[in-house]
């Protein structure tokens, strides 16, 4: 249904690709099932289809978006530390960075009530997901189900912004492996982030 929504709005996905979702994946996880050449679209995503705005989330499966909402992981399984109650954040003291125990929900976003479940779930989701730079933040549809890896095990990058197509493509040949049911995960890198960062943050 993701894949439909997206072509049929302007967007391309490569036929080699597929997303998991379930419990072993608690993301949506993007695989290929044969080799991507370099050189080859892994998908293109328009700028109509970012999600920049946040609306679409509080309008469940009346919105436009929902394919790649009900895509993405439930509430119960996010767990970022900043929705941590005092408590538990206190077991982290001590523990670099010292605002790991400070920072919360509410700090970071203080115009959203984050008693609300939606509201928690969205501010994880766009935390854990959105791509861009200081002008804009966006979950942009795909590109945000690729999982991280560190630099030089990659095999994906995005070249693109808010005013044109996101370009998804092969840094290097995609060889399937032969480890998993014949397929190979699609990886890209969130940039070269520390342990700490990447707990807190993902």
């Amino acid at each position: 249904m993701l894949f439909d929504c997206l072509t049929s709005n302007g967007g391309y996905v490569n036929s080699k690709v597929y997303i998991t979702v379930g419990s072993d994946d608690i993301r949506g996880v993007l695989y290929t099932t044969s080799r991507i050449h370099k050189g080859e679209i892994i998908f293109r995503i328009p700028p109509s289809l970012f999600l920049c705005l946040p609306t679409f989330i509080s309008l469940g499966v009346s919105s436009f978006y929902w394919p790649l909402l009900d895509s993405m992981e439930e509430l119960v399984d996010l767990d970022m530390v900043y929705t941590w109650n005092e408590e538990e954040r206190s077991l982290l003291s001590g523990l670099y960075p010292s605002n790991s125990v400070t920072t919360t929900a509410n700090k970071l976003c203080p115009d959203i009530d984050t008693e609300d479940s939606t509201n928690l779930w969205a501010i994880q989701l766009v935390g854990t997901r959105s791509a861009g730079n200081e002008e804009y933040q966006c979950l942009i549809p795909l590109f945000d189900s690729i999982n991280h890896a560190q630099w030089g095990y990659g095999n994906s990058a995005i070249i693109g912004d808010k005013d044109v197509d996101s370009i998804i493509y092969p840094t290097d040949n995609i060889n399937v492996s032969m480890l998993k049911q014949n397929q190979k995960q699609i990886l890209t890198t969130y940039g070269d982030k520390n342990l700490y960062s990447l707990f807190l943050s993902y």
